[in-house]
């Protein structure tokens, strides 16, 4: 049994590295986003298939009832499982260049190959005409076998056009990643089909999820590359993730007092020092909230859990705390201003980021002995 089972060492292989893969995403405490919900669906649908195929050929090779009903059920799922991912796979795809979640809904994530494979096996049942296992445990494909590889292709060859029809919108690192699952995949099954006792195609998808994930998941939009602080694209997602999922939070804005002034009388250099140290204090202070981000060259955002007079306190503490920056004599009087807003269900992301940016200018203002702007369009807020 144990000589069989290593003859998979390939899928076996491969389903251990798409779980380190999974677990590093767990331990580096990534923001959940919906593309990132649809990568993780990839990944646990590929485990599926690698774990499948392997029990087909295992399974194959002995006789008995029980292992034709595994050998029978193994390789049904299996037909079951390609479309599904798939159809995941282009809404992946699709997500990352058109940001429309109600989109991909509409097409019912792309599962319209899933509903005819499914009617086909259901058929199986009575007529073989995907695959037939005998009584000898012998599995034999179906005049209509080749029909999943077709659709599996189409599938990918659609998501290619799709990026190229919107390459305007899209960045090297979705180019990359739609090539490697065509191309890794494909690669695979010709291996396969020179090889026929070893298992190429499914563990070269389980590759090309790796690249995509170097390509689409790592990618150096996540974090702000000077303060380490999560970037504007990576707080964008996050906030239409949690606002579609109908999820309590409130935004703080906070934005420096005349930065402006820093980098001209003292230069670049002590202004990024200013922003470095201020990030700092600001993870310090908000270390178990849901998100920090830097948006803007001086304005922060950070996604709480807790209402006004929570976040009141929090900011309170930022100012003690940004003592630290005293020992620099350039940011002696550095200042901030701040606005908060509690999301409730009839306001949108964008009625979220206006009038809490509008709430942080009246405090400015404030700040300055101007009146509040009352809803009028905020002028320059340096």
């Amino acid at each position: 049994m144990l000589d069989r089972i290593l003859a998979f060492d390939i899928n076996i292989f491969a389903c251990f590295l798409l779980l380190t893969m999974t677990i590093i995403i767990r331990i580096k405490g990534d923001r959940h986003s919906y593309s990132s919900s649809l990568f993780l669906s990839i990944i646990c649908l590929t485990i599926a298939a690698l774990i499948l195929e392997a029990a087909t050929w295992i399974a194959d090779s002995y006789a008995g009832s029980f292992a034709f009903f595994v050998n029978y059920l193994s390789n049904w799922l299996l037909v079951l499982v390609t479309p599904v991912l798939a159809g995941f796979w282009i809404s992946y795809v699709d997500y990352k260049i058109l940001k429309d979640r109600k989109r991909i809904r509409r097409l019912h994530f792309y599962q319209f190959g899933t509903y005819l494979v499914l009617i086909a096996l259901i058929l199986n049942f009575f007529v073989p005409i995907y695959f037939s296992v005998t009584g000898d445990n012998d599995y034999a494909t179906g005049p209509f076998g080749w029909i999943n590889n077709v659709l599996l292709y189409l599938h990918l060859i659609y998501a290619a056009v799709l990026t190229v029809m919107h390459r305007g919108k899209t960045n090297i690192g979705v180019i990359r990643g739609v090539m490697a699952v065509f191309i890794l995949p494909v690669i695979g099954t010709i291996i396969q089909s020179f090889y026929n006792n070893f298992l190429f195609t499914w563990p070269m998808l389980a590759l090309a999820v790796v690249v995509t994930y170097m390509f689409l998941e790592t990618t150096s939009g996540t974090l702000d590359g000077l303060t380490n602080l999560y970037s504007r694209v990576k707080f964008d997602e996050y906030v239409h993730f949690i606002k579609e999922r109908g999820e309590l939070f409130g935004l703080i804005m906070i934005d420096l007092d005349d930065f402006k002034a820093v980098n001209d009388n003292f230069g670049h250099q002590v202004g990024d020092v200013a922003l470095t140290e201020f990030a700092r204090i600001l993870k310090q202070v908000f270390r178990n909230e849901r998100m920090v981000a830097r948006i803007g060259g001086d304005e922060f955002m950070v996604v709480t859990y807790h209402d006004a007079n929570a976040a009141g306190k929090s900011v309170t503490a930022v100012r003690d705390l940004m003592i630290r920056l005293k020992k620099i004599p350039a940011l002696k009087t550095l200042r901030f201003s701040y606005g908060f807003i509690q999301n409730t269900p009839e306001l949108t992301i964008d009625d979220l980021l206006s009038k809490v940016d509008h709430r942080m200018y009246d405090d400015k203002a404030k700040n300055k002995g101007i009146p509040p702007s009352n809803g009028r369009e905020t002028p320059d807020r340096s």
